[in-house]
């Protein structure tokens, strides 16, 4: 690690300040790194120079301590290596992390003075920078949003202990975006973005004073976008489980503010938070992490059990979701997890995967059958890993099920998806159908789950069915991406093959209907970059009205 250094002391203003920075600044190793200079502050800022931020106490989420390191010796972290966090840090606008201001809590789990002084310096150069909001693709809804919930958030550590210069330098920031939420929200259709910046401005209200219509009209909207965005069952309209946790850890922020106020909370937002922690466990697994489907990665470990932990009361996990559309089977130590639904409607289906009826499963703590997974920011990768391929699911003439255009919405969609749950003493059978190749190519995917009472036999059957026999043969790819610490071998002439799992447990795959073979794939469970891992794939054509394909894992050594 690079020796480390910051600021001993950080006095920034609108006015006074910077002749003291600027002092500071000739006589230690930054002049020659080349900080920006501080001498031209928006004039903007003279206008709030008085207001002050309300500090609160006790923010509960991890950073990333390395990261925060590599921060205060004057680097930033990107995906293949590293850059000046002094000259560059700001240079680029498409890292939603830097300028949605994600590090600070990075920085906050590095600790000490320096970390704090470089928090401030970072905070303050953006200011001069990108404070005039003339970089437009930094002050969308979006980013100023999660700007402002991130700078409140996190004042304790940046801020309560600043010069009263720095303060007022803050204070002025977020009233600055305050007023660009104030302009922008009653403009804006309800989306995923709406909620979060709504959030925000109820936040930046309870922090400073006299902030009645801040509070009002982000109240007002946040109500309206909870409401339109948390379905009845608590899973979230994008169904996306990663997306469900990042709207309840909003949420729980929010009702932690409250009550430190000493303000009533917007109506229905504990009862809110209890459904979505319910529908957070049915997405965890025995690893504690998340399913992988609609762009979701696995999550920390940490912070779900932190969401848990800060919801209170011992949460149940539900069977299924009726409305946000999965199935959870459970027998023994397997779990199964079944997407049944449609992808969401617009304009909430812009990270949603063309995977209808794709499944995933674990056997105790280790992960065996799998999804893709996601990427957090490349839109290649994205586009890559929302196709129908990269699921555990069934394509034919490889295209996905669903369209992905242009612009990242979905349009064309099964119209509906059937579905049905039978549970019997000794196991359990999820059955749906979907029809998102029938514009295409006239067939409709069946696939029907059975689970036996131990978990020690997954039984499947993937049928495609038309109404009479097609004109011309289809090809089909049926997949099975295992997870990287599965190894998986072909025996009895590639007809059938062995999987291991880290533990030692094998588990036996067989097959009737298809050509067997083992292909390439990779895992986004977590970061930015790929690990290899192999796909169980079943190939054929089409060669009648009705095509069966059935297949097994049962675990060996019984």
């Amino acid at each position: 690690m690079p020796k480390a250094f910051a600021p001993k002391v950080l006095f920034l203003s609108a006015k006074g300040a910077i002749s003291a920075f600027a002092a500071w600044t000739a006589s230690t190793v930054l002049t020659r790194l080349k900080f920006p200079s501080l001498q031209k502050v928006p004039s903007s800022l003279d206008e709030v120079a008085h207001d002050r931020v309300q500090v609160w106490t006790g923010y509960p989420w991890p950073g990333a301590s390395e990261n925060g390191a590599w921060l205060v010796s004057g680097l930033a972290q990107y995906p293949g290596g590293f850059e000046s966090a002094i000259n560059a840090f700001w240079n680029t606008t498409d890292a939603p992390g830097r300028h949605c201001f994600t590090w600070l809590s990075d920085l906050r789990a590095c600790g000490g003075d320096q970390a704090r002084q470089t928090a401030r310096y970072l905070v303050a150069s953006w200011i001069e920078q990108h404070g005039n909001q003339k970089t437009k693709s930094v002050w969308t809804l979006d980013y100023v949003g999660r700007r402002l919930t991130t700078l409140i958030l996190l004042y304790d550590f940046h801020g309560s202990s600043a010069h009263d210069a720095y303060q007022a330098l803050v204070g002025g920031m977020i009233t600055r975006h305050a007023d660009f939420l104030l302009k922008t929200l009653p403009t804006t259709r309800k989306s995923q973005d709406t909620l979060e910046a709504s959030a925000a401005l109820i936040l930046a209200a309870l922090s400073m004073e006299d902030k009645k219509q801040w509070r009002d009209i982000g109240e007002a909207h946040f109500t309206r976008n909870l409401s339109a965005q948390i379905l009845s069952d608590g899973g979230h309209i994008s169904r996306a489980p990663q997306k469900l946790a990042d709207v309840l850890r909003l949420c729980l922020d929010l009702k932690r503010f409250y009550q430190e106020a000493n303000q009533k909370p917007v109506e229905t937002l504990q009862k809110t938070i209890e459904l979505m922690g319910e529908a957070l466990q049915f997405f965890r697994y025995m690893d504690k992490k998340l399913a992988l489907f609609h762009s979701s990665q696995e999550h920390s470990a940490t912070i779900l059990d932190l969401i848990s932990h800060q919801i209170g009361g011992r949460l149940k996990t539900p069977k299924s979701l009726p409305t946000t559309k999965f199935e959870r089977l459970t027998q023994g130590r397997t779990t199964v997890l079944m997407d049944i639904g449609t992808p969401p409607q617009w304009p909430y289906d812009t990270r949603a995967s063309a995977a209808p009826l794709a499944f995933e499963m674990t056997y105790g703590k280790e992960r065996m059958i799998v999804n893709c997974g996601a990427h957090p920011f490349s839109p290649e990768w994205q586009e890559a890993l929302r196709g129908t391929a990269a699921h555990t699911t069934l394509d034919i003439d490889n295209r996905n099920a669903c369209e992905i255009k242009e612009d990242g919405h979905i349009g064309r969609k099964p119209s509906t998806i059937k579905s049905e749950r039978t549970e019997k003493k000794t196991s359990l059978l999820v059955e749906a159908q979907h029809d998102g190749y029938v514009p295409l190519n006239g067939l409709a995917h069946t696939r029907r789950l059975y689970l036996c009472e131990r978990g020690q036999d997954l039984r499947g059957e993937d049928i495609l069915s038309a109404g009479v026999a097609p004109e011309k043969h289809h090809d089909y790819a049926l997949r099975f991406h295992l997870h990287p610490r599965v190894k998986v071998s072909l025996v009895k002439d590639e007809t059938e093959a062995l999987l291991r799992l880290p533990s030692g447990t094998g588990w036996r795959f067989q097959q009737e209907g298809g050509a067997l073979s083992l292909q390439d794939s990779i895992y986004f469970g977590e970061g930015t970059s790929p690990v290899k891992t192999q796909q169980i794939v079943m190939t054929g054509q089409t060669l009648s009205a009705v095509t069966l394909l059935k297949w097994a894992f049962q675990r060996e050594g019984l």
